[in-house]
C-alpha cells in the first residue's frame, strides 16, 4: 500500500479552505495535515508538520504566498508547492 501524501492548505478564505479540505480528503492518495491562514502561519506548518505538498494562495494578508514560497522553499527544498 502506497503512504498517503501529505498536503497543507495555506487559503485565508476559511470556505475555500474548509472545501478544499474536505475535498482531498475525499480522495484516498491525500491526507491533510495542516490549514494555515496566511503566510506566515504557512511557514511555521511547513516546519513543524514536514508536508509533501502544500496549496498555496498567492495573495494573502501578512506574509503573501510568494514569500511564503521563498521562505519554504530556503528551509525545506523538497516540499512541493503549487
Amino acid at each position: 500500500m502506497n503512504a498517503k501524501c501529505r498536503v497543507v492548505i495555506a487559503e485565508d478564505h476559511h470556505l475555500l479552505r474548509r472545501g478544499l479540505s474536505s475535498m482531498l480528503s475525499g480522495l484516498g492518495q491525500y491526507e491533510v495535515v495542516g490549514e494555515a491562514k496566511d503566510g506566515r502561519e504557512a511557514c511555521r506548518c511547513a516546519a513543524s508538520l514536514s508536508p509533501d505538498l502544500i496549496l498555496m494562495d498567492l495573495a494573502m494578508p501578512g506574509m503573501n504566498g510568494i514569500d511564503a514560497i521563498a521562505t519554504i522553499k530556503r528551509r525545506s527544498p523538497l516540499i512541493r508547492i503549487v
